[in-house]
């Protein structure tokens, strides 16, 4: 009888220290999971504000962007405006030399100089 006591004893030492083992082993692994779980917070963490400052930035740019081409909008108006202006100017010189008298000398004062030119040239 002693005999198989000590038998069942040794048994439930053996199991004990079975359940024993393994218990240390799923510990060792949460301690290991908690550790890589506290590592992943972390991360992302960093990751949220790397992703804020870009996001910011991006903003400006977005808004620098945006300016850029309104100037650029108002930039290429007055372009056209200057251009069209040039345009009439350039019509209105050749509408003012059209309408314009024409001087033409006549045979005798051609052979004089210039200062000495009498009123009697033709205008037509």
């Amino acid at each position: 009888m002693r005999l198989k006591e000590n038998s069942d004893l040794r048994t439930n030492c053996k199991q004990l220290e079975q359940i024993l083992l393994v218990k240390e082993d799923i510990g060792a692994q949460l301690e290991f999971s908690n550790q890589k779980l506290l590592k992943a917070v972390q991360d992302k963490e960093h990751f949220k504000d790397q992703l804020k400052i870009t996001s910011e930035y991006l903003d400006s740019l977005s808004e620098k962007n945006f300016d850029l081409e309104r100037l650029s909008k108002y930039l290429k108006q007055v372009v056209e405006e200057r251009e069209l202006y040039a345009e009439n100017l350039k019509k209105m010189i050749l509408d003012i030399k059209e309408k314009s008298q024409i001087y033409i000398p006549s045979k005798v004062n051609s052979a004089r100089p210039l200062a000495c030119r009498d009123s009697r040239a033709k205008l037509v």
